[in-house]
């Protein structure tokens, strides 16, 4: 049950994350927004890291393939976030996170091929609920150019972010939570670094919004550091399919903040993946 809460509190705290970054959309780039989500992060992993250590609790053990994992796992989220920053600039919150639902279905194909984590049938019929409620907050009557942008860079972060989840589940086997998302964002900023640093507009963009970056960046680390807690509990597929329940705070955000269209059709969509999440929790949990 405390890796269910803990996948559960890693969903609050992702879209909360997910409000800042639909905010600062509109007033940076979908490169700079990527690259400040891991280093607006590092001085909150830093501070945590620390904490731990006086309090005895981090004792900075590494076993196996930790680094093969951090690097691969931290190339994967980098390219994930990236696709996702610039879907937000062209699509609605909740739309961008019911398009990255499709990482649930890729889950079910490279998860038990990278991880060996098999779904038992009850679990996979809940992670299909989640999708077809994902696709009922996705619709819209008219699509426009923009939409199609923002849908197709979901698209394509929801296949990073299946990859994302499975080497997250490897490498927190290897070290603490804590240790993992430090040394995996310490590497995604310096594998996005080059994104930014050639743009004469980023440090611009960056100064004129420093509050909301450090409010996303202290939101990432509890988000990330209580989705890999939740991983040394819970095979990766489950993890993402309690991780959906997020998307209800997105639909309710998306319609009080940002007062996007279509919220009962959306709302309908939310309580399909909220019975998706159940079965995957009642019933979907290995034995």
């Amino acid at each position: 049950m405390f890796g269910i809460f803990l996948a559960f509190l890693a969903a609050c705290l992702a879209s909360i994350k997910d409000i800042f970054s639909k905010g600062l959309s509109s007033t940076i780039s979908g490169n700079v927004s990527a690259f400040t989500s891991f280093a607006f992060a590092l001085p909150f992993y830093i501070l945590l890291v620390l904490v731990l250590y006086l309090l005895r609790i981090e004792n900075f053990q590494i076993s196996g393939y930790f680094f093969t994992f951090v690097i691969l796992r931290a190339c994967t989220d980098s390219f994930a976030e990236l696709f996702k920053m610039h879907a937000l600039r062209h699509a609605d919150l909740s739309v961008v996170s019911s398009i990255l639902s499709l990482a649930l279905i890729l889950l079910l194909f490279t998860s038990p091929i990278i991880t060996g984590d098999l779904p038992t049938t009850p679990g996979l019929v809940g992670v299909l609920f989640c999708f077809l409620g994902s696709i009922a907050v996705a619709y819209k009557k008219k699509i426009t150019r923009t939409d199609t942008k923002g849908i197709a860079f979901a698209v394509a972060s929801s296949f990073f972010f299946s990859l994302n989840a499975c080497f997250d589940r490897l490498a927190v086997q290897s070290s603490s939570a804590a240790i993992s998302g430090f040394a995996m964002t310490v590497i995604s900023c310096a594998i996005l670094l080059p994104l930014v640093a050639r743009n004469k507009d980023s440090k611009r963009e960056i100064s004129s919004n420093t509050r909301p970056l450090l409010g996303r960046g202290f939101f990432e680390v509890g988000f990330m550091v209580t989705r890999l807690w939740s991983l040394q509990y819970l095979q990766a597929p489950y993890v993402a399919g309690i991780a959906r329940t997020a998307l209800i705070f997105s639909i309710i955000s998306g319609k009080v903040v940002f007062k996007e269209e279509n919220f009962k059709l959306k709302l309908a969509g939310g309580v399909l993946i909220a019975i998706g999440s159940i079965l995957i929790i009642f019933a979907g949990l290995p034995k």
